[in-house]
């Protein structure tokens, strides 16, 4: 059994990891278009502070990622890490299962 190597660059290249993020982001932003809707309104949190740096996206999720995590060159609040790394771990874990479901391959990370 041959194995696919997923570094990191490669997965924050990837279609299926970015697509998967962009969905992930789509699905907040209407929960929070449907909460205002219902005349919620919503006290300040991560998806604000990403908001307001313009890193609402998934190239700004994966910036924040990397400068914190990978290359250090940035600090962010906790609740801000905490959420970018679930989105970007709950991306991976979904890229990661389609590619193992589309062959008999196993990736490495």
């Amino acid at each position: 059994m041959s194995q696919v190597e997923l570094n990191i660059e490669k997965l924050f290249a990837d279609s299926f990891f970015r697509e998967t993020l962009s969905a992930e982001i789509r699905g907040i932003d209407t929960e929070i278009a449907n909460l205002r809707a219902a005349g919620k309104r919503l006290k300040s949190n991560p998806i604000y502070k990403l908001n307001d740096a313009d890193n609402w996206s998934v190239n700004g999720l994966i910036r924040v990622f990397t400068q914190y995590y990978i290359t250090r060159t940035a600090y962010y609040p906790t609740a801000v890490r905490s959420f970018v790394s679930s989105m970007i771990l709950s991306a991976a874990n979904k890229t990661i299962a389609y590619y193992k479901s589309q062959s008999q391959e196993k990736p490495v990370i």
